[in-house]
């Protein structure tokens, strides 16, 4: 409940997750390993090992993820 609070109270300020899982990697996600999947498209992440902010749409911090 306090997490919640406390994002939507940041969110105000213009600070929002990067959408990670299922989703093409864009130019700033920093890839940490490629994985192999059946059936995957190639370039998509797999898994999010840390998940990435922006601030006001600016990279805070990028999504560490795995990639296909």
């Amino acid at each position: 409940m306090v997490e919640h609070i406390l994002f939507r109270t940041i969110g105000r300020h213009g600070l929002t997750p990067i959408a990670t899982e299922g989703e093409p990697s864009p130019p700033f996600h920093e890839v940490a390993s490629e994985v192999e999947g059946e059936g995957k498209d190639v370039g998509n992440i797999a898994k999010v090992i840390k998940r990435g902010y922006m601030l006001n749409g600016k990279v805070l911090r990028p999504a560490k993820v795995l990639a296909h």
